[in-house]
């Protein structure tokens, strides 16, 4: 059997983190706890350049000034946005959704460059 046994869509189950109101559909947790969350990542100042990197990024490929290229690895053509410098928004590298992880994964490894020396 899936999941934990229950049946019914997802959206009738309990949130993960008040275990009160239903969840939203296909997540884990509810509008509440999700509105909660967000405001507390984006309070965080360590974020805000990402969110600021996002955003502009996500507007310029709307306005068709970003093009999508294909995954640098293996040439998909279903592609995110990758930025390897928050500082810098429109400078943004592509991979597919599999590579992306593996490159993400590959530079935890590897130790930071004077950020905190």
């Amino acid at each position: 059997m899936k999941g934990n046994g229950r049946k019914g869509p997802s959206s009738t189950w309990p949130c993960h983190t008040c275990g009160k109101n239903p969840r939203r559909p296909g997540k884990t947790n509810c509008y509440e706890c999700h509105a909660e969350w967000f405001r507390d990542y984006c309070s965080k100042p360590e974020n805000k350049l990402k969110i600021r990197a996002r955003r502009l990024a996500g507007a310029a490929k709307k306005r068709g000034d970003l093009v999508p290229q294909p995954c640098e690895v293996c040439g998909s053509t279903n592609v995110e946005m990758h930025h390897d410098d928050y500082t810098h928004p429109l400078m943004v590298r592509w991979f597919c959704r599999k590579h992306h992880l593996e490159h993400d994964a590959a530079v935890k490894l590897q130790p930071q460059k004077g950020l905190f020396r």
